[in-house]
């Protein structure tokens, strides 16, 4: 008797240290997937930026940035490179989108491209009518994802 007493025992004992390891386990890959993700939400930021930076080495490409944010005229031999300058920063943009709906990017990474893009719309008047011009040509409807809706929120406030 006493020996199946303790073997009830030990049966009770090591299912209780299986559950105790499956739920360490559980933690252990939840630690290990936010830590995966934060990684990768790292690397796709500066993936998403890296093309800023060519502008920063191109001192003409300044120059037309600056034009755009002061509403300058930009003469025919700019128009393409305003049109990739404000492409890319869209690009951007909807990188982010991609990102938060696949869960790789978290509600403040969004909310901190959402800053970036009224402070871009603020800031650089002369880029809205190639902002419209992407607007139709991507379709963007009204309650895609809160990016969109502020992006064509943005535009319909500057009368776009």
């Amino acid at each position: 008797m006493n020996v199946a007493k303790l073997n009830d025992f030990l049966s009770i004992i090591a299912n209780v240290g299986v559950l105790i390891g499956l739920v360490f386990l559980i933690l252990e890959l939840n630690q290990s997937n936010r830590i995966a993700i934060a990684a990768s939400e790292a690397e796709i930021r500066s993936t998403l930026i890296a093309p800023g930076y060519s502008i920063l080495e191109n001192p003409e490409l300044i120059e037309l940035l600056s034009k755009l944010q002061r509403n300058d005229p930009i003469d025919d031999s700019e128009l393409t490179a305003a049109a990739v300058i404000v492409g890319m920063r869209f690009s951007t943009w909807a990188g982010v989108v991609e990102q938060y709906n696949m869960g790789v990017f978290s509600d403040n990474t969004l909310n901190n491209y959402t800053e970036d893009m009224k402070t871009f719309f603020k800031n650089t008047p002369g880029a809205l009518p190639f902002l419209a011009v992407i607007r139709e040509n991507y379709n963007i409807q009204s309650g895609e994802n809160p990016l969109y809706d502020v992006f064509l929120a943005e535009l319909s406030a500057r009368g776009y």
